[in-house]
C-alpha cells in the first residue's frame, strides 16, 4: 500500500497582549496599572501524515489561564476553536482534505 504524505508546515504566532486594570484611590490623582504580558505557542503532532489521517494542534497560553477561547486559523480562514484546560492548552484535531503544505495559527484574546 503507497501512503502519500501530507507535508505540513505550522505557523508559529506568538501573541503578546496586555491586561490593564486601574485601580483608584480616593486621597489621590494616581491611577495605578498592571500590565501584564500573555504569550501563546502552537505546535503540531506528528509533522507529517497520509492523506485521510488527522493530526493534533496544540496552543499553550502562558502564564496559564482556563476557559480562554482559542481560535485556530488555516492561512486566514478560521478553522474551529477550543478551550484552554487548567494548564493553559487548548488542543484541535483536524484532517487535511488534500495533499499540501499548510500553515496554521491561532489567536486568543486574553483580558
Amino acid at each position: 500500500m503507497n501512503k502519500t504524505n501530507i507535508l505540513i508546515a505550522i505557523g508559529l504566532i506568538f501573541i503578546l497582549v496586555a491586561a490593564v486594570s486601574a485601580t483608584i484611590s480616593i486621597y489621590s490623582n494616581w491611577v495605578i496599572r498592571e500590565v501584564k504580558e500573555y504569550k501563546l505557542t502552537l505546535e503540531v503532532s506528528p509533522q507529517e501524515i497520509a492523506l485521510g489521517e488527522s493530526f493534533n494542534l496544540k496552543a499553550t497560553l502562558s502564564p496559564a489561564m482556563s476557559n480562554k477561547q482559542i481560535d485556530f486559523y488555516w492561512n486566514e480562514t478560521k478553522i474551529n476553536s477550543n478551550f484552554t484546560d487548567n494548564n493553559g492548552v487548548a488542543i484541535l484535531t483536524w484532517t487535511p482534505s488534500t495533499v499540501g503544505f499548510y500553515n496554521f495559527t491561532a489567536q486568543c484574546m486574553v483580558p
